[in-house]
């Protein structure tokens, strides 16, 4: 008499009967595990790396935290080209978006609190850009005062688009204006884009948004990625063993 085909919940059963696959459904499954994990932190990075403040002063560094899901899909198509588990696929997924989001919101982080310290003061010499974004708005006051009282905002001024042109950093000034209801930038002064009355000057208002919201955010994304790497190289070096014991080329 024949012994029966032996089956296995990893492997499947070699008659080609088997009811359940494991390794027929890894890359769906997988997929999915990944994006229930990294959907908070992903979300969580958006609502500062589409920020208008932190795009102007940060950069496109900021939009690192939601590259997390493009590792996970790579590693989707690895596991559907592999019709099975990959080393490879499962630390990029996991220990690659990991450690992009350790770096990425630890780096934030260092920048956020250095500009939060420099907003902060009313010394427009703590940096160029600083500095820079002053002089700006100096030019800006200056025009207003040019065009006379018949305009009520500078932008009602004649010829402004073509010195907006010019100063395209007016752009940015006016968005601050708008959102926080500051003026001036490294004095508290009258706004000059909007009617209402400044409660403080906009680089007080960018500074509050650094040293709290923006620098929380990256050390909480610098420290899930830290646990996901810690933890997902952990469980890899855990289940080696019994997956390749299981047939499975690990």
């Amino acid at each position: 008499m024949l012994p029966s085909p032996v089956t296995s919940p990893i492997l499947g059963n070699p008659s080609g009967e088997d009811k359940f696959n494991v390794l027929g459904i890894f890359p769906s499954g997988f997929t999915l595990i990944c994006i229930t994990i990294l959907l908070g932190p992903v979300i969580k990075g958006a609502t500062v790396a589409f920020d208008p403040d932190v795009e102007f002063w940060l950069g496109e560094l900021p939009k690192l935290l939601v590259a997390p899901p493009l590792l996970v899909l790579i590693a989707h198509f690895i596991h559907w080209w592999a019709k099975g588990p990959s080393k490879f696929a499962v630390v990029l997924a996991l220990c690659g978006s990991g450690g992009m989001l350790m770096l990425c919101g630890n780096e934030i982080l260092v920048k956020a609190l250095a500009l939060g310290g420099g907003f902060q003061s009313t010394d427009c010499s703590y940096s160029v850009p600083k500095y820079t974004l002053e002089r700006s708005w100096q030019a800006a006051q200056k025009f207003r005062a040019s065009c006379g009282k018949s305009a009520v905002r500078i932008q009602d001024c004649d010829g402004y688009a073509e010195m907006l042109k010019k100063n395209p950093s007016w752009e940015y000034l006016q968005s601050l204006e708008q959102r926080y209801s500051c003026g001036g930038w490294c004095e508290a002064e009258k706004p000059l884009w909007a009617v209402r009355e400044a409660e403080d000057s906009c680089s007080k208002a960018v500074a509050y948004l650094m040293s709290n919201r923006v620098r929380r955010t990256a050390f909480q994304e610098a420290l899930f990625g830290l646990g996901l790497v810690v933890i997902s190289s952990t469980v890899l070096i855990w289940v080696g063993p019994a997956l390749r014991e299981k047939g499975v080329n690990w």
